[in-house]
């Protein structure tokens, strides 16, 4: 679940209830990837890039929020042939996500009840990427994501650097460092987001954070 109805109005997203932004993206499902191309969205390969020195190609993968499955592909793309698993609040885009057949398994499943319904330790890294823009409780769910990787595993995501800004981001990802939950390995700049958007290109970036899991 990655952001957009003719969906170049994006900033209202937020906004949405949770019923109201499953419906949004079952609604978008069929064009979003075109959508996306047509805006240059580069994030998943980039993540991709990032994780590929530090996970073997057997790794298992959690891709939390996959949407279509964008990141997914990126990751087989970069050679991963280990067990990954999808998950997305939107049927529609669990249901094309499918049909990519790269996952091993792909659930509706909504990221901001917790606890997830996913077994603790059991991923080599999970990723989630133009997710966190419709998360309300980001400190929950980033705690999740340690719980369901294993110690020595990887937690890799992306957050718009307007909202990094708005939400005192640094700090959180920082407190769950003081708890000993995860260490950071790398926190880029921000990067350009959606180059192709007419509203987000010069306006907004993205930011990649990747900690690893104690």
């Amino acid at each position: 679940m990655s952001e957009n109805k003719d969906h170049s109005a994006l900033k209202d997203i937020r906004k949405m209830g949770r019923e109201e932004l499953r419906a949004y993206y079952d609604q978008w499902a069929e064009s979003y990837d075109k959508t996306l191309q047509s805006w240059d969205y580069q994030a998943p390969k980039q993540a991709a890039s990032m994780l590929r020195p530090l996970i073997p190609g057997e790794a298992t993968m959690f891709d939390a929020g996959c949407g279509t499955g964008l990141s997914g592909q990126a990751l087989r793309d970069a050679g991963y042939s280990g067990r990954i698993d999808g998950s997305d609040l939107s049927p529609e885009s669990v249901e094309l996500a499918r049909k990519r057949e790269i996952y091993d398994t792909v659930e509706v499943i909504d990221l901001d009840r917790h606890p997830l319904p996913v077994a603790s330790d059991l991923y080599d890294a999970t990723l989630s990427i133009g997710v966190l823009t419709y998360i309300q409780d980001l400190t929950g769910l980033l705690s999740e994501f340690c719980r369901v990787t294993r110690p020595g595993g990887y937690v890799l995501f992306t957050h718009r650097d307007d909202l990094v800004a708005e939400q005192d981001f640094f700090t959180l990802t920082e407190d769950l460092v003081e708890k000993g939950l995860w260490e950071k390995v790398e926190v880029t700049d921000p990067q350009p987001y959606l180059p192709g958007h007419p509203d987000y290109a010069d306006d907004i970036g993205i930011i990649y954070f990747l900690f690893r899991v104690r």
